[in-house]
């Protein structure tokens, strides 16, 4: 039998072994922080605030830390020596000495020194006042030499002026002036006008039982306006003036001096005029002013 050639021969090839299946790994526990800090650091950090703050936080420990270290001590003071020779000086003693009860006269002294009203008060030491000039000095010369004699100085009074009174202004009497206003019109039917003076606040125009068409209310401050009252008669009115409220409704008429304005008055819408020639005010009273 012929041997095999064991050179030919292939390694039997091994059954690989089984991968075994790796461990999962084990989940870390995880540090979440808050979410406010989250926040806070974010904000921070878009801010660009994070880096002071680290400052101020170190600041804020190291400043409590430098304050506490204890002081250097303090140079001790030397005191010089007094020279030799020199006096010792006595110290000074306070002593207390009793305060009794003043005088009130000494009190009221010092008050009539500082009083600024003094003078005058006392009429008698303003009234006059005694001479401060020196004395006239007059040598004589006699036989047995020159004699000094001294003449004493003229006292003088000096009297305060005495101020002069105003002549009393002679009283002067006030008076009540009373002004009203007053106008004159021509007024009445057509072609049958007639001059009308001194119509006063109240009076009916042109007439006061025929034709009561227009009142007279007053005039105007700068009395440039005469005010009229216009009848509820007057069916229709045109011309010159202002009405109220309306130009076709005239309850109140307003006209100046010269002018003109017509009217249709009563059931018969018979033809009036009212035309102002003047407006003016009057004294009508006088009286004195009642006295203060």
């Amino acid at each position: 039998m012929k041997r095999p050639d064991l050179s030919k021969l292939k390694p039997a090839k091994r059954a690989k072994a089984a991968k075994k299946p790796a461990k999962a790994a084990k989940p870390r526990p995880s540090i979440k922080a808050p979410a406010f800090v989250e926040d806070l650091y974010r904000d921070m950090r878009d801010r660009r605030l994070l880096v002071p703050a680290l400052l101020l936080v170190v600041a804020i420990i190291a400043v409590p830390v430098a304050l506490s270290k204890d002081k250097e001590p303090a140079p001790a003071t030397v005191q010089a020596a007094p020279p030799e020779g020199a006096e010792a000086v006595a110290p000074a003693v306070l002593t207390e000495e009793p305060a009794g009860v003043r005088d009130y006269r000494e009190r009221l002294d010092e008050l009539k020194s500082k009083n600024p009203f003094a003078r005058s008060a006392d009429p008698a030491a303003g009234a006059t006042e005694t001479s401060t000039e020196p004395a006239d000095i007059i040598v004589t010369p006699t036989d047995d030499g020159p004699t000094q004699t001294t003449s004493p100085a003229p006292s003088g009074t000096e009297s305060s002026p005495t101020p002069a009174t105003a002549p009393a202004e002679p009283a002067v009497e006030e008076e009540l002036v009373l002004f009203v206003p007053i106008i004159d019109v021509v007024a009445g039917p057509a072609g049958k006008t007639r001059e009308i003076d001194k119509v006063e606040t109240g009076d009916l125009v042109p007439t006061k039982r025929q034709a009561p068409i227009a009142m007279f209310l007053g005039a105007s401050t700068n009395l440039k306006y005469a005010h009229f009252a216009v009848s509820e008669k007057v069916t229709e009115t045109r011309g010159d003036g202002h009405c109220r409220p309306r130009a076709n409704d005239c309850e109140f008429l307003k006209l100046r001096d010269g002018e003109k304005r017509v009217f249709l008055y009563g059931p018969n819408e018979k033809r009036y005029s009212i035309k102002v020639t003047d407006i003016r005010e009057e004294i009508v009273e006088r009286r004195k002013a009642p006295s203060k």
